[in-house]
């Protein structure tokens, strides 16, 4: 009875205590990832094998216990054991060296094998936190060795041996998924070690592999595939996904485990989003924002306002340009700035579009880069023969029917470029302007083709659905401010521009030059064409829309939202509502109403409602069918 009393009082009392609720999470959620010590099923796994102390004071000798332990049993527990402890000991060391690039190896090598081979017992649980973690740390130690291997001088190449715990293993190269040859990579970068700033939302997914940003240096455009061609010039930054595979190749029989290879796979995840492992669908890991960001932060800040008081110095970039190379099969958006900007106005917008699986699979992004600062049809003029191009170069043919349903997205002066994509002029633009027919004209053929080309257009059959945001269809009464009108005294159009202009200036209708819009001391520029008085302007916004055409307008009233009238603070209701829209959204917002996450929502339903079936989604006659009428 004394000795029994004497072993009850040398334990610690069995019972409960309380425990607060986040005290309990932290402790159940605790890993290596996160903290100094391993996750309490490690360590519940380390005193069930008397392995506390030892671990403590050699944990590389209990490392390649638990791995020959593992080898004889097959065991999932010894193997999360093994992963995690892995970890731990690579994270001792940071930076990482060669000698600790050997632990994340380890730990990837049976965090591969424990999330696939499906022999091993007991049965894997998704349900648990160690089927997460293990994920975890795969995809960690890899990013962690990509990160180690960029910093060395030396590249591994196939053949290599690199080393693990015990053994050796054989890197059988990479395998690439993606649209261009790796020896085009410039460089690359983990997502991981960025964080997002100036970004509404941050979009990934989770799975297998690390995301990547890929920096490819283009080819000369002379060299370009047919589908690069409109690919920036010198760059291109594309989202990448690394996964390294692991196989076992059986030995020759003298040896105690097998041999292992493993190679890495580079994945484009706007193709793939799911891959193939052991007979089973693997999702990849995946990050569409950081790659975008990582974009806008690397290239040149193209400042709006030398695109307005300074044109010419944009003639060469001008154009059309892809996020991507073009994808037969995908619905073209095309997203057309307004004045004062650049193509960068739209990255909160494409970011948010890019972040919608259903439209990443469905759409690929261009964009129109233009120097707002020349006239709106010289503007007007340069994105229809860009579209023209684009048609030409891609598809001429028209094999590719997601061509035939491209949509166009013009913010302020951009909508009004893009309602031309889809008019038709007839005579009467350039009755407007000229009493004589254009035969008539005592001019050379190449000023008169030019002529023809400003004032004659018809609508590009091509185009099935505009979406007009904070359009001024009506021109802004901003543009008739004194200081608004000092400025343009600052305006420097492109000489070819100016010459052009004065050129034909004799060839005008004398009432069109009596009229008080008509200024004989300025060529007219993009911010003339915004007035409310430019008789050009006023003609083209009574021409009607192509039939087929279905039109959208999303407006900013900075008062209140759902609210017909007031202004956006640079476009007044009245201008921006169009007569025939099938719909209009009002939202609370300045004239920024392409960034306001009520513009982005609006913008998000109509190109899903675009991808209904065409019979379900046509105008008839000018006029919404019966199905477009019930949404």
């Amino acid at each position: 009875m004394i000795a029994l009393s004497v072993f009850i009082g040398c334990a610690e009392k069995i019972g409960i205590q309380p425990i607060g609720e986040n005290e309990w999470f932290r402790q159940e959620m605790r890993s290596a990832l996160t903290s100094s010590r391993p996750s309490e099923f490690t360590m519940r796994f380390l005193r069930k094998q008397d392995l506390i102390e030892s671990h403590r004071e050699d944990p590389i000798s209990v490392l390649i216990s638990l791995e020959h332990d593992f080898a004889q049993n097959q065991d999932r527990e010894t193997l999360f054991a093994l992963i995690e402890l892995c970890y731990a000991e690579a994270k001792k060391t940071d930076p990482v060296t060669e000698e600790t690039s050997k632990f994340y190896f380890s730990c990837m090598k049976h965090a591969y094998s424990y999330l696939f081979k499906q022999e091993l017992n007991p049965a894997l649980n998704t349900y648990s936190h160690r089927f997460l973690w293990a994920c975890d740390f795969y995809n960690w130690s890899l990013a962690k060795y990509l990160i180690y291997r960029k910093e060395q001088p030396n590249v591994v190449r196939t053949g290599s041996m690199l080393p693990l715990l015990e053994q050796e293993l054989f890197y059988d190269g990479i395998k690439s998924y993606l649209s261009w040859s790796p020896r085009e990579l410039d460089q690359y970068e983990v997502t991981y070690k960025y964080r997002i700033t100036g970004l509404m939302n941050h979009y990934r997914s989770s799975g297998i592999g690390v995301p990547l940003i890929l920096v490819r240096n283009l080819p000369k455009h002379r060299d370009r595939e047919a589908n690069e061609q409109f690919l920036p010039r010198h760059h291109q930054f594309c989202a990448g996904t690394a996964v390294v595979h692991f196989e076992e190749a059986p030995g020759d029989g003298n040896e105690p485990r097998p041999k292992i290879k493993a190679y890495v796979s580079i994945y484009d995840p706007r193709q793939t989003s799911k891959i193939q492992v052991n007979n089973k669908s693997v999702p990849l890991e995946m990050d569409f924002t950081t790659p975008i960001a990582y974009f806008l932060d690397q290239i040149p800040s193209l400042k709006g306002t030398e695109g307005f008081f300074k044109p010419e110095s944009w003639t060469d970039m001008s154009g059309l340009y892809m996020a991507s190379p073009y994808q037969p099969g995908k619905i073209p958006v095309v997203f057309v700035h307004g004045l004062f900007t650049n193509t960068r106005t739209w990255s909160v917008m494409f970011n948010e579009l890019a972040g919608d699986p259903l439209l990443r699979e469905k759409y690929q992004a261009w964009f129109f880069l233009y120097p707002t600062g020349n006239p709106i049809m010289f503007s007007a003029t340069l994105l229809r023969n860009s579209l023209k191009e684009v048609r030409e170069a891609l598809d001429p043919s028209g094999q590719d029917a997601a061509f035939d349903r491209m949509v166009l997205v013009g913010h302020s002066m951009g909508g009004l470029l893009s309602k031309m994509m889809v008019q038709d002029s007839g005579n009467i633009v350039w009755d407007t302007v000229f009493d004589k027919p254009a035969s008539e004209l005592n001019i050379s053929d190449d000023e008169r083709a030019l002529l023809e080309g400003l004032f004659f257009f018809k609508p590009l059959p091509f185009v099935r659905r505009v979406i007009f945001m904070a359009t001024p269809h009506r021109g802004s009464e901003l543009t008739k401010k004194k200081l608004a009108q000092v400025g343009l005294n600052w305006v420097k159009l492109p000489v070819r521009v100016v010459d052009f202009e004065k050129g034909f200036t004799p060839l005008i209708r004398e009432d069109y030059k009596n009229h008080s819009y008509y200024s004989k001391k300025h060529v007219p520029t993009g911010f003339h064409g915004l007035r409310p008085d430019s008789l050009v302007s006023q003609t083209i916004a009574e021409l009607p829309i192509d039939s087929k055409v279905i039109c959208h307008s999303i407006i900013g009233n900075s008062a209140s939202a759902n609210t017909p009238g007031g202004t956006d603070g640079v476009v007044a209701y009245k201008s921006a509502h169009l007569d025939g829209a099938i719909s209009e959204k009002i939202i609370k917002s300045d004239h920024n109403v392409h960034t306001y996450p009520a513009g982005i929502i609006e913008v998000r339903r109509i190109l899903h409602e675009h991808l209904c079936p065409v019979d379900n989604n046509e105008v008839i006659d000018g006029k919404p069918s019966e199905e477009e009428k019930k949404k």
